[in-house]
Order: C-alpha cells, then structure tokens, then sequence
C-alpha cells in the first residue's frame, strides 16, 4: 500500500516534467507520401494506429492531471496500469522502434519509474546509437545516479549529434560543477579545462537563446563557479542583464549588485561603491554590506602600501 501511495505521489510530482514526455521524437509518425496517393487523409499502419492510440491515453492522462478534476487515488494508478500494459503489448509486437521505445521511456521517467526508463533508452540507444535525445536521456540518469563519466560521454555525444539545443549545453555544465571536485580528484579533467569546458557551455546556450531570460541569467552567475573566470567577459553579461533582462525593481537590484561585485575583482572599487548606493532594498542589504566591507579592507590594504 505504501508502494502504491509513492508511486501516485511520483505520478503527480512527474507534471512539472511533461514538457518532456510530450515532446516525441522527431516524425514518430510517417507523413504521407503525395506521390503514392492523392489521398488528404494518411492511411496509417497498424502499427502506427495503435502507438498513435497509446500516446493519445498518455496525453488524456496527464491532462486529467494537470487539471482539477477529481481522480481518487485508484483511478489514477489503475489508468497509469492500463497504461503500462499497452506498452508492454505494443513493444512485444515492435521490440525495434526507437521512437516508441523513446516516448515510453520518457513516459516511465515522467511517472516515477526511471529505472525502467533507463533500461528503454538503453535498447534505443543499442538499435540506433546516433539519437541525440537518447544519449541526453542516458545521460540524465547516470548524473542522478551517480556515474558522471558514463553521463559526461552521453551529454556530449547528444551535443555532437545535435548542437543547437540550448539545453544539452545548460545539462552539461551543471554535470561539471556537481562532479567537478570527482573530476578533478580521478584526474580526468585539470582545474583549468574543467572551468572552461564549464564556461564554455553555458555561454553557447546563451547563444543559442538569447532571448531566454533564465539562461541569461544562469550564464551571468556561473562565473562565480569558475576558478578564474573571466570578469570583463562577465561584466558584460551583467550589462546584458540589466539592458534587457530585469524588468522588475528586484531584478534590476539584484544585478546591479552583481554588477558591483565583479567591478571589484577588477579593482574598480570606485565604481562599484556608486552602484552600491543605488541598492536600497532591505533583502538585499547583507549582501550590500559584504561587497563595502570588501572595497573598505581593499582601500585600507593601499593606504598600507
């Protein structure tokens, strides 16, 4: 009964991921053919018919979901079931469809149960191993399970495979900082390549979106997780921000002492007092004393000399 209860409460959590259970798999459907017939309406396999009835019921349930509806906890387990049972049937009869193995894999994940998604994957991977989303799918489990040079190979193998999606570049990063002292420790990357294969990550996936304020900003704050970063390049990105990207009172605070921070570490302590005295906002305040407290002890340091 308990594995009941988490299994349920997983089917619920698993709603802020079904962007990513939704998203298939480029054309899992085969499009007509105008040549072959001048039909409107695709005649569509047997095959094709029944994957298209499985991801319809997918579809329905999460949309039961995502509203408000009442669905008790029974219905919900008992429809995930019927569910499950259709892809068991389905992948019987069409063991080597990559795309089918995809999505029930993305749906497995979506509803709590990864390690069966992993194991889809796998099979995908071994028919087709030149599937970007699939390495990237790899490569997501092995980070939340604790094999970072497995997910390092997959996160970038799905790069190199398709390396205009913002958000490999974004996973990958975030698997060098997490790893990073592992890394370093087996002595698979030095300090120095790490940080710029780091940096150099999130600042192609500002490239590829730079429209998108949440990789903007997350571009901006990982020079903080670098070794020696680059402060002019990052004084740069804290300009951007504040031109385009904060539009409310905090947001525009936030970056301004940011901002002031890193004019410090360039030794523009003049500067960076001025902004300073902009931020008036109480939540911010301790973060404010800080960045004075620095430029204080940095004045003192030159009075000495």
């Amino acid at each position: 009964m308990i594995t009941k209860f988490f299994q349920l409460c997983s089917i619920f959590l698993a709603i802020i991921i079904l962007s990513a259970c939704s998203s298939y798999p480029e054309k899992p459907i085969p499009s007509p053919d105008a040549k072959k017939s001048d039909r409107s309406v695709h005649t569509y396999t047997l095959a094709e018919k029944k994957l298209l009835y499985i991801i319809d019921q997918q579809n329905r349930f999460f949309e039961r979901i995502k509203s408000k509806s009442r669905m008790s906890r029974s219905d919900a387990l008992s429809i995930k079931s019927r569910i499950d049972s259709l892809w068991e049937e389905y992948l019987a009869t069409f063991p080597t469809d990559t795309n089918a193995l995809i999505i029930n894999g993305k749906f497995l994940r979506a509803t709590g149960d990864p390690d069966t998604a992993y194991k889809r994957f796998l099979e995908a991977d071994k028919i087709n191993p030149n599937i970007a989303v699939v390495k990237q799918q790899l490569a997501n489990y092995e980070a939340e399970h604790g094999m970072p040079t497995d997910a390092y190979q997959n996160m970038k193998s799905a790069i190199a495979l398709d390396g205009k999606i913002a958000i490999y570049y974004i996973q990958l990063a975030d698997l060098l900082l997490v790893y990073r002292e592992e890394f370093l420790i087996r002595k698979i990357f030095t300090q120095e390549k790490i940080d710029a294969e780091m940096i150099g990550a999130i600042e192609q996936a500002s490239k590829l979106e730079p429209k998108n304020s949440k990789i903007q900003w997350k571009y901006a704050r990982f020079f903080y997780d670098i070794g020696k970063p680059d402060w002019q390049k990052a004084l740069a990105q804290w300009d951007n921000i504040l031109q385009n990207f904060a539009p409310l009172n905090i947001d525009k605070q936030t970056a301004l002492a940011n901002k002031a921070r890193v004019l410090i570490e360039l030794n523009k302590d003049s500067q960076a007092e001025e902004i300073l005295k902009q931020i008036d906002l109480k939540n911010l305040s301790p973060d404010i004393k800080k960045l004075m407290f620095i430029i204080e002890s940095a004045k003192q340091k030159k009075l000495k000399k």
